[in-house]
C-alpha cells in the first residue's frame, strides 16, 4: 500500500528531540547521578523552551506520575540535580492566589536562561 503524500512537507526538519550535551555526559558529577535523578533531569530537559529561555517546574506528583515513582523519591532526584549543579532554583514553591500549589521553577545551568540573574 503506498502512502499518500502531504501537501506539506518536513524540509530537513527533525522530529522532536531531547539534546544532551556530550560534555554534561562525560562529567563526574553526571557519573555521580542516580538513575532517577538523571531520568529527571530528562523529563525537565524535554519541558525546557529554547525560543523562550524560561525556567523549567516539575511538580513532585507530575513527576511521580512521569517516572513511575513515590513523590517523595522525585523530591529526593531534584534536591540531587540541585546538589550537583545541573538545576538552580529560582523560584520556590508556593501557593498561588486561589490556594492551589505551585511547584518551584528552575534553571538548567548548561542551557541559556532568559534572566541572567542568579539566586
Amino acid at each position: 500500500m503506498v502512502r499518500p503524500m502531504s501537501k506539506r512537507r518536513a524540509k530537513g526538519r527533525l522530529p522532536p528531540f531531547v539534546p544532551m550535551l556530550r560534555g554534561t555526559l562525560k562529567a563526574a558529577a553526571w557519573r555521580a547521578l542516580s538513575v532517577g535523578a538523571r531520568a529527571t533531569f530528562l523529563v525537565l530537559k524535554a519541558n525546557y523552551n529554547s525560543n523562550a529561555q524560561n525556567a523549567v517546574f516539575l511538580s513532585s506528583r507530575a513527576g511521580a506520575k512521569e517516572l513511575g515513582v513515590c513523590k517523595d523519591t522525585v523530591c529526593k532526584y531534584m534536591h540531587e540535580l540541585e546538589h550537583y549543579g545541573f538545576i538552580v532554583e529560582v523560584q520556590g514553591a508556593h501557593l498561588g492566589v486561589t490556594g492551589e500549589g505551585r511547584a518551584a521553577h528552575y534553571r538548567l545551568t548548561d542551557c541559556p536562561h532568559a534572566r541572567s540573574e542568579e539566586r
